[in-house]
């Protein structure tokens, strides 16, 4: 199969692969969503070892009970399959990094969750730090790729791709300066280089020292900051520019 017969099936097979925003009324099925794509397949969710009904009840506290949450900022967006009943063939989940720089807790958590939890925060506040201090230093209005995952059977027909392309563009819209995402393997970090995204940081989870200590010795799990500026999106883009045109749509703009 040459090229452009390629590109063909591409298109064909992606044609009926919807980018919607997120609603109010779809924030458990997000959530749904999100353990079953992470839980024991993602490498830090995997090694911290946290069930999947917990990982579903510490994401609803963080991230979708609080005010003015990301799905009500109009941050998150799922990939639905019109061909199979609006199936969600993946999802994306961003947040401002002025309201998530470090979330609180929630309440109710058992001893064991609550170690785990504190774990894997202190690690990702070590890992984000030469972030933090760009974002600080150029007064950056930064968002927060949170969470991108898609579905099995949905992989390699650039779902993944078109999710992060459809964040940046609406982000951009939104007056965010730039992106940034905590990308735990090679194949996240290779999707978000694919659209412009650059390796910032990298540090190996066995390599981290935390009060004088080296808590995840037994891992060699490696952790990169993918950073991109967001005033440099290539209108020319077809899928840029499709993004744009939704997020006008979507939003009232013009």
């Amino acid at each position: 199969m040459n090229k452009a017969e390629v590109g063909k099936t591409e298109s064909k097979t992606n044609d009926h692969i919807a980018i919607e925003p997120v609603c109010s009324g779809e924030t458990e099925l997000l959530l749904g969503l999100y353990a079953d794509l992470f839980f024991d397949r993602e490498p830090l969710t995997r090694y911290f070892g946290i069930n999947k009904e917990r990982m579903i009840a510490i994401a609803r506290q963080m991230h979708a009970e609080r005010e003015n949450n990301p799905v009500e900022k109009g941050l998150c967006w799922v990939a639905k399959d019109g061909s199979q009943a609006g199936r969600m063939a993946g999802f994306i989940a961003c947040d401002d990094i002025a309201a998530d720089v470090m979330p609180t807790l929630p309440g109710g958590l058992i001893d064991e969750d609550q170690k785990k939890m504190n774990a894997m925060m202190r690690l990702l506040g070590e890992i984000r730090g030469p972030c933090m201090d760009r974002i600080a230093a150029k007064g950056e209005r930064c968002l927060h790729i949170v969470a991108l995952g898609v579905a099995p059977g949905y992989e390699g027909r650039g779902i993944g791709t078109r999710l992060l392309k459809q964040a940046i563009t609406q982000a951009a819209r939104l007056g965010f300066t730039a992106a940034y995402a905590e990308c735990s393997g090679p194949a996240s970090l290779k999707c978000h280089e694919k659209v412009g995204f650059t390796n910032i940081h990298s540090a190996c989870l066995n390599e981290i020292q935390i009060d004088g200590a080296r808590p995840y010795a037994d891992s060699d799990i490696q952790v990169s900051i993918a950073w991109r500026k967001l005033n440099a999106l290539d209108p020319n883009d077809a899928e840029v520019a499709q993004g744009l045109e939704v997020a006008r749509c979507e939003s009232g703009w013009d």
